[in-house]
């Protein structure tokens, strides 16, 4: 009899290991789902961007008073870096803001930015729900 229990409890322990790593990489699968959504997203924020705004943001020119509001904030945001990569990014961060006011004036969104984040949020789930 004891050997019958010692099989069947090695058999039940192989089962409840095998579960546990089909467990384990059910849960990777999920959050490679997500990621792919996210990414969709992010791309399709972008994309909407794209397909509506006829005329791509372009830098100020020289001299003129949105490029001198520009310098300026950048010199302030960007004065405690001092090593080359922080102050590209630094930089970007400052145009980025700029880019997105441009865009968002474009596309109309304005104050109601919210509004079109919902929008993204919406069409994020109903691709994870139907993925």
């Amino acid at each position: 009899m004891t050997d019958d229990d010692d099989r069947l409890a090695g058999m039940l322990g192989r089962a409840r290991a095998r579960n546990s790593k089909l467990l384990r990489h059910r849960y990777k699968e999920g959050f490679d789902r997500l990621n792919i959504v996210l990414f969709v997203m992010f791309a399709a924020a972008f994309l909407i961007g794209l397909a509506f705004v006829n005329d791509p943001f372009s830098q100020p020119q020289p001299g003129s008073s949105e490029a001198l509001l520009i310098e300026s904030e950048i010199a302030a945001a960007c004065a405690r870096d001092i090593e080359e990569p922080f102050i590209t990014f630094c930089h970007e961060r400052v145009w980025g803001s700029h880019r997105w006011d441009y865009y968002s004036e474009q596309l109309g969104i304005g104050d109601n930015g919210w509004l079109y984040g919902a929008l993204l949020v919406f069409l994020a789930a109903a691709l994870a729900i139907t993925a």
